[in-house]
């Protein structure tokens, strides 16, 4: 599983996005006004091999039993246990992606709130409410993009499709999905992990 070292109080320590919650007893996540978007869902050819590359070291931190990536310092302000990070916020929104796609594999995770449900943007109220929207969501993708289908929800809102940040993590969605889709055949994700 990929882990990260979160910065809190002058202490450092190494874990995972999941273990962020109760190692670091970081309650909730939320990207701050300052940050700039979601930088890795965007087209160009250099965002696009580093997304594919990064997305396939996190996959494959998964399916290899007991390989860990180290994905440098994630660091930034807590305050009342909310952690704002001020560094890391592109690598704990692709983190937050892959928790919410594997999520949707998962038959009995459908009602179950976990820890790290507890993530949101400050930047924009539209990408604070995208994230919860990806909470609730269920998807069935056969014959379709997650992108694909999430659009086509009618909870999915049309002033959605002007945020860069949205957009940016419907294309790292449907390359989580891609990269998915290549290591395990329909609808056996969740038997294969």
């Amino acid at each position: 599983m990929s882990t990260d070292t979160c910065i809190t109080k002058e202490t450092a320590i190494h874990t995972s996005f999941n273990q962020l919650f109760s190692k670091a007893g970081i309650a909730a996540v939320e990207i701050p006004l300052i940050q700039r978007d979601y930088a890795q869902g965007r087209q160009s050819q250099q965002v696009t091999q580093i997304r594919e590359r990064f997305i396939a070291d996190l996959c494959d931190a998964l399916v290899d039993d007991g390989k860990t990536i180290d994905l440098d310092f994630v660091f930034g302000h807590v305050l009342e246990s909310t952690l704002y990070p001020l560094d890391g916020q592109q690598r704990l929104t692709t983190l937050f992606l892959l928790h919410c796609y594997l999520a949707w594999h998962l038959p009995d995770s459908e009602a179950v709130t976990m820890a790290w449900h507890k993530f949101s943007y400050a930047t924009r109220p539209s990408a604070r409410y995208f994230c919860k929207f990806l909470l609730k969501c269920r998807p069935d993708v056969a014959g379709t993009t997650v992108s694909e289908w999430l659009t086509d929800q009618a909870a999915y809102l049309p002033t959605w499709k002007h945020d860069p940040t949205i957009g940016g993590m419907l294309v790292t969605l449907d390359a989580i999905q891609t990269r998915f889709a290549s290591l395990f055949p329909a609808n056996e994700l969740h038997t294969g992990m």
